[in-house]
């Protein structure tokens, strides 16, 4: 046996294995911002082609010719069109949140105390909160009236796939924590019970919900924010006439003109 002792190679120092790993990370790093910009160049375009034709009109072979990708490539990115819908739902449910989270009182609007009929100061503790739970509930309402096509997502999103990928995730209820508590928020620091709070705003989230999708055809978008807004004084009203463990009777829609649901 012979042994060539010139094509013997140096072990590499433990610095040069520290480089070696480090380059090795930052490729890496690079090969996934990459994946990550691509697709969410997919998501806009799917976001685009959704809103144009909804979940019926939605398919893989116009999002691949968008993209100019083939329609195998899409694959790499999305398991299915399911996954997509799943996505964009997410993607709609962060958008909500920024949304209510960025919702301010107008200019030299400060939070309103409840007053009686003789104009005097309510008791400590049942001040009404403003405008600030109406600019933050209007805030998600106003987002989705911009949206329409949307909202069947946030129902849940077209698909035996997507709807059984979503029920493995977390449930509808627990999808938007983020958008409720920011709403409970601006009763809760007025002294509102915590619980009676998220009551009042899953309440009008339901209802708001069932204004867009029942009357989007026949109801305009201010008439539908003055509905939600009737429901929504509404339960601050029962609140505040609730005693004072703050517990009220069950919210109903609204029986003055028309602003019940139905």
């Amino acid at each position: 046996m012979h042994v060539r002792f010139d094509a013997i190679a140096e072990l590499p120092s433990k610095a040069q294995v520290e480089e070696l790993r480090l380059r090795q990370g930052r490729r890496e790093s690079r090969r996934l911002q990459g994946v990550e910009q691509r697709r969410a160049r997919l998501l806009t375009l799917a976001s685009a082609l959704y809103l144009e034709h909804g979940a019926a009109g939605f398919n893989m072979r116009d999002l691949a010719h968008r993209a100019g990708y083939t329609v195998g490539a899409l694959y790499g990115y999305f398991d299915s069109k399911d996954a997509i819908f799943l996505a964009l739902r997410q993607e709609m449910l962060l958008q909500m949140e920024q949304a209510v989270s960025g919702a301010r009182l107008p200019r030299g609007v400060r939070a309103k105390s409840v007053v009686d009929a003789a104009g005097a100061a309510a008791v400590p503790g049942t001040a009404r909160p403003g405008n600030l739970l109406e600019a933050r509930a209007l805030a998600w309402l106003e987002h989705l009236q911009r949206h329409p096509q949307l909202v069947p997502l946030l129902l849940a999103a077209p698909g035996a796939q997507a709807a059984a990928l979503m029920q493995e995730a977390q449930p509808t209820r627990a999808d938007l924590f983020p958008v409720i508590a920011l709403c409970a928020e601006a009763l809760v620091e007025q002294g509102c019970p915590q619980t009676w709070a998220w009551r009042l705003c899953e309440d009008a989230l339901a209802f708001g919900i069932g204004l867009l999708v029942l009357h989007q055809d026949d109801t305009g978008a201010d008439q539908q924010a003055g509905r939600f807004l009737a429901f929504l004084r509404q339960g601050v009203d029962r609140w505040q006439s609730g005693g004072p463990d703050g517990a009220p009777a069950v919210v109903e829609p609204p029986q003055v003109g028309q602003t019940d649901l139905f």
